[in-house]
């Protein structure tokens, strides 16, 4: 694993219930920064909202990352966000160069309109800075079959490239660019970052039909703001949405 720090300690793991609250866990013994927290099976998987992340075992990357970035601000955590997220992508875009790979607001991949993967951070709070996170990552790799409910949602890499991949190139491809935008952004330079995750984002600058309220109806995308919230322009005004506020119609 070409990195400084991130992965040097990796914990393997044969299954367990979720790798957010088994690395959540060993923040009580300090673990070195950069711990990876690998499962080659998840069982209750966990998503943003109390939503399940469900992965094949043996097919896919389920991890976690504890990472102690005390430099950054309470209120930046969604520029960690950002940096993962923005890793995230470029990773599967390297592996599907014929695809188009985007981020859907706030941290899910998608590959031509379907979701590879998705993220979870867990923060402890100090004051007024981050003192850990905890960043659960599930991608979907070599699975070809998904449940009903996912059919026409979901894909992998195996599945837009017809042809599969050893998910240790894709873990330390990704485990790479994750530390190169954690360097950058402990060293005060966030532009590269913010701009890569707008250019990326799904419908950004663009009319899409959302849900809101249970009602759908057409928005101009113009942005994120810094707490995360989606922004978009209706009717000449401008409105700001959390997450679970607002779902697009995919």
């Amino acid at each position: 694993m070409n990195t400084l720090f991130i992965g040097k300690n990796f914990v393997e793991l044969a299954e367990v219930d979720s790798t957010n609250s088994f690395a959540a866990a060993l923040l009580a013994n300090r673990p070195a920064d950069g711990t990876v927290v690998f499962a080659k099976h998840q069982t209750a998987g966990r998503g943003q909202q109390g939503s399940i992340w469900t992965a094949a075992a043996g097919l896919n990357l389920t991890f976690s990352l504890i990472l102690y970035p005390n430099f950054l601000a309470a209120r930046q955590i969604f520029l960690l966000n950002k940096l993962v997220t923005c890793a995230l992508r470029d990773t599967v875009a390297t592996f599907v160069p014929a695809c188009k790979v985007q981020i859907k607001w706030p941290n899910d991949i998608l590959i031509d309109g379907k979701k590879v993967s998705g993220i979870l951070i867990e923060t402890n709070l100090e004051k007024n800075s981050i003192r850990s996170a905890v960043i659960g990552i599930g991608l979907n790799v070599n699975q070809q079959d998904f449940e009903p409910t996912l059919h026409g949602k979901a894909t992998s890499l195996a599945l837009s490239a017809n042809h599969e991949f050893e998910p240790k190139t894709v873990l330390d491809g990704l485990l790479e660019r994750i530390e190169a935008g954690y360097l950058a952004i402990r060293a005060g330079r966030n532009a590269g970052i913010e701009h890569a995750y707008l250019q990326n984002l799904y419908a950004y600058q663009e009319d899409t039909l959302v849900e809101i309220d249970g009602r759908q109806q057409t928005v101009h995308v113009v942005g994120v703001d810094p707490d995360g919230r989606l922004a978009v322009q209706q009717g000449g005004k401008l409105y700001f949405y959390a997450v679970k506020e607002i779902k697009f119609c995919l």
